[in-house]
């Protein structure tokens, strides 16, 4: 099963090769977070989290929030 998915995670389409440069800017001397973009539907999960206090009904309403 994991060699059936490497090209998944690894192929020319995949997953890592995506997120590649966002993955290797971590590890650059001048590196902060915030050069990088806000996932959009993260108010939703803060939002959800004060409301509630329970970070798996945050994280239900983040993945609910990103399928819409």
């Amino acid at each position: 099963m994991n060699i059936r998915g490497l090209p998944w995670f690894l192929g020319k389409n995949g997953i890592f090769r995506k997120m590649g440069k966002q993955y290797r800017d971590w590890f650059n001397k001048d590196f902060h977070p915030n050069q990088h973009p806000v996932i959009a539907q993260y108010d939703v999960w803060v939002k959800t989290l004060e409301e509630t206090g329970d970070p798996i009904a945050a994280g239900e309403a983040f993945w609910q929030a990103a399928k819409d």
